[in-house]
This record gives C-alpha cells, structure tokens and sequence, in this order.
C-alpha cells in the first residue's frame, strides 16, 4: 500500500481522466501517481455521480447565508443570540465582583481578584473560562499559570503578618 499524500482538484481530476485513458486500471493509475487503491476507486466514483465539482474536498466548508434554508437561518440566529446572552450574563456577573457603583469596571479589579471571579465564575455560573478571560482582560494561558503557581516567600511573610495582626 503506498503512503497518502495530498492532492489537489486538479491533480484528482488528472488521476481519473488518466484511468479512463490507461483502460480503467486502478492499480497502474495508483502506482503512476502514488496514492492508494482506494483514492482512485473513491475519485472515480465520485467523478462518475458529479463530473469534476464531485471531486472538490468540501471539508470544513460553510455554507453561504443565501444557501440556508429557513430552519437553518432561524437556528443560526438562535445561536448567535445564545452567545450574546451568555457573553452579557457573564460580564454582569463580572461586574457583581467590584460592586454596583457606577464607576464599577472590569480594569479597575486587581489582577488577583480576576483570578478568584473568573475561577468562582467558572465553578459556580459553568461560564466558559475563555470568555469569562476575555472579559477579564487576561489570556487564558495566565489564568491557568496563576492557578498552578505556589505563593511566593513574600506573600506567605504577608499572610502571616496578617495573622498576627488579627490575633488579640
């Protein structure tokens, strides 16, 4: 069996004109162009049922808005509005951290703060962490760094400063 390899349209078109010419021999098409077997068979099939657009890779392609149909638009649409939601719900509950003043805003939480709203969040809300980091103003890589990071030998001297000071 040979190794795949990609192929363009142009070369899949190539390959089944090429066996229509060779006397419809798979096996010598596939050795003269090394892919499989089973390429050549699937190409030509295709060929047959759709001429040379059956042989375009449509993978990951979407469709255009004019070629939806009413369903598709209407859950299209739905979806777009769930995410505005959900990205509005989180932002309120951002906010909710600092407070409900008026000049309550995202940027003016300390950096530590960010980490415990967007973890709360997360557990209690099961906000996606990407929008709840995007909102945050954070990348999401620094988020995760934050939480596997152990304190410092300042900030353990601080906690137990703290400490003492609470203690009559």
């Amino acid at each position: 069996m040979t190794k795949r390899r990609k192929t363009t349209w142009n070369e899949r078109i190539q390959i089944v004109l090429d066996w229509l010419g060779n006397g419809k021999d798979y096996k010598k098409t596939a050795e003269t162009y090394e892919v499989s077997y089973q390429q050549v068979y699937q190409w030509v099939k295709k060929y047959e049922n759709g001429k040379e657009e059956a042989l375009k890779d449509k993978r990951g392609r979407k469709k255009e808005e004019a070629e939806l149909s009413p369903e598709e638009k209407m859950k299209l649409e739905m979806k777009k509005l769930e995410r505005e939601n959900e990205r509005l719900r989180a932002e309120n509950l951002f906010k909710k951290v600092r407070g409900h003043r008026k000049e309550a805003k995202v940027n003016q939480i300390r950096f530590e703060d960010k980490y415990i709203a967007i973890w709360g969040l997360h557990e209690k809300e099961n906000l996606s962490i990407i929008l709840l980091c995007e909102i945050a103003g954070i990348s999401r890589a620094a988020y995760y760094k934050r939480l596997k990071r152990s304190p410092s030998s300042r900030e353990l001297q601080n906690e137990a400063i703290v400490k003492e000071m609470k203690v009559p």
